[in-house]
């Protein structure tokens, strides 16, 4: 129960900081959405201050991307002929799993001057080593695996990542797709890009 209680408290307040700030979000608030009685303190049982609360949001959502990145680390090496299909899947696994932490990334775009000291760092640090480096671990290892030693694994780990966390970051910061493009027409075009790529690392 006490979990329970503590993992609702980290999806209100998740959804408060992102919807209006985590300064104009009030301890009150939160217990109000949770179902705790207003000013009983229900918050702080778990979180000694708003400070903590905010790391625990935060934590929260790079437990989450761990849990993803794992999941993705599991699916099987594809042939040269599945790539294609392969890549797919993973762009639109990237996609959805970015979904899943709309609000949080809301959060770091609109409210990291008001996060706690070192927080915004260490968030973006953790945050970059999950879903870059975690990429580029990968892409060694199917160089490794196929002989390849002409690729920078770090640079294509970049180029295959960003592109689909920014189409999202920009739909959600303004409300707008850019040149319109959804998500399937997206994908298609960045398979169509890295298949050649990863068939050479498949291989």
């Amino acid at each position: 129960m006490a979990g329970a209680t503590r993992d609702r408290i980290v999806v209100e307040a998740t959804r408060l900081f992102a919807a209006q700030g985590i300064k104009a979000t009030t301890i009150a608030q939160i217990e109000e959405a949770v179902g705790l009685r207003k000013g009983s303190g229900g918050v702080h049982r778990y979180f000694t201050t708003k400070d903590d609360l905010v790391r625990g949001v935060l934590e929260t959502q790079l437990a989450r991307g761990s849990r993803v990145s794992v999941e993705a680390g599991t699916w099987p090496r594809p042939t040269p002929e599945q790539v294609p299909a392969f890549l797919e899947r993973l762009g639109h696994f990237m996609l959805t799993s970015a979904n899943d932490n709309r609000e949080v990334a809301l959060i770091m775009l609109r409210e990291a001057h008001n996060l706690p000291p070192g927080v915004l760092e260490e968030h973006q640090e953790r945050n970059l080593e999950l879903a870059y480096e975690t990429a580029a671990a990968g892409i060694r290892a199917s160089q490794q695996a196929a002989g390849v030693d002409d690729l920078d694994a770090d640079a294509l780990a970049f180029l295959v990542v960003a592109p689909l966390i920014y189409h999202r970051l920009i739909e959600w910061a303004t409300g707008r797709k850019v040149l319109g493009l959804d998500d399937d027409r997206l994908i298609a075009s960045w398979v169509d890009v890295f298949s050649p790529i990863f068939t050479r690392l498949a291989g």
